[in-house]
């Protein structure tokens, strides 16, 4: 269960903070593995492009590319649903089908999607959309917090799923996905030469 508390500092704005439950790591398939692997991967290179933790995006990707077998990952290379209703991705734009939620049901919208060549082309291009639209500059100041930001993203209005949040605490959660915020650390840092 997700608690979500509201906190007020004196003469400061509110802020989320989602408390962690305990949560029992799921033993991810060697396709998940690998799914996480390739884009943890991207999203720790671009952390500072996209400026939120590389265990969020990777679940959004997760959650929202159904692992990378949706159609419109497939075709358009585009993992994290952003649409084409402003701006072309660097492949352009298809449409596809997409479930929304709307006044409490669940539909299928025919809509534009924003394409690109590749999966890092597709998260450098979440931290611009991201950017470009004010309705998520609250999102910023939770930044550091994948919990947090994605039920900051979640109230800004980035999917139309009400537990859009919760599944991806859930899955940061169950597949320990926030091993991938930590610093990489470069092997050879030590420099070469010696104090003698």
């Amino acid at each position: 269960m997700l608690i979500a508390t509201a906190l007020t500092q004196p003469g400061g704005p509110s802020a989320l903070v989602a408390s962690r439950p305990p949560a029992a790591v799921v033993t991810p398939t060697v396709d998940q593995t690998s799914f996480i692997r390739h884009v943890g991967a991207v999203a720790q290179r671009f952390r500072a492009v996209v400026g939120l933790p590389p265990s969020l995006v990777t679940a959004m990707a997760i959650n929202e590319s159904g692992w990378g077998s949706s159609e419109l990952t497939r075709r358009a290379n585009n993992y994290f649903g952003i649409k084409a209703d402003v701006g072309d991705g660097t492949a352009g734009r298809v449409v596809a089908d997409t479930r929304e939620v709307v006044d409490g049901r669940v539909v299928i919208v025919r809509a534009p999607f924003r394409a690109y060549h590749s999966l890092d082309e597709s998260v450098q291009d979440l931290g611009a959309f991201l950017r470009a639209n004010s309705r998520y500059d609250a999102i910023w100041a939770r930044a550091h917090d994948p919990r947090a930001s994605a039920l900051a993203l979640a109230q800004a209005g980035y999917g139309t799923d009400p537990g859009w949040a919760k599944k991806l605490i859930a899955l940061i959660d169950g597949f320990d996905l926030e091993a991938l915020d930590a610093p990489a650390w470069v092997h050879d840092w030590w420099p070469s030469w010696s104090w003698t």
